[in-house]
């Protein structure tokens, strides 16, 4: 389950679309990653989620108060863990994983 989560980070599967995302699908994520929880309940499902919660959920808090794109561009290039190189993405979320 690790290297799954290490493949969706590393595609950038939730920061893919990151400025395209509003409040709703916020809450749609969150949802999901709460049914999933209390469905199948399961160490990988909660690492998951904390992984989600902790991590890509406050920049999306961050870009929702931001006021354009080039603000968030600007937040991106400043912001120390959030990594585009797949690399280092994927390092990053197993470091992230064994930390929980």
């Amino acid at each position: 389950m690790k290297l799954y989560l290490q493949m969706m980070i590393q595609k950038n599967f939730f920061l893919k679309n990151i400025f395209y995302l509003n409040q709703y699908c916020l809450k749609f994520y969150l949802i999901i990653f709460i049914i999933i929880n209390l469905c199948f309940y399961t160490v990988n499902f909660v690492i998951i989620s904390r992984c989600f919660l902790l991590n890509i959920l406050p920049n999306f808090v961050i870009f929702s108060k931001l006021k354009n794109e080039s603000d968030s561009l600007k937040y991106l290039y400043q912001t120390k863990y959030l990594m585009f190189d797949q690399y280092n993405a994927g390092k990053k979320a197993e470091n992230i994983c064994e930390n929980l």
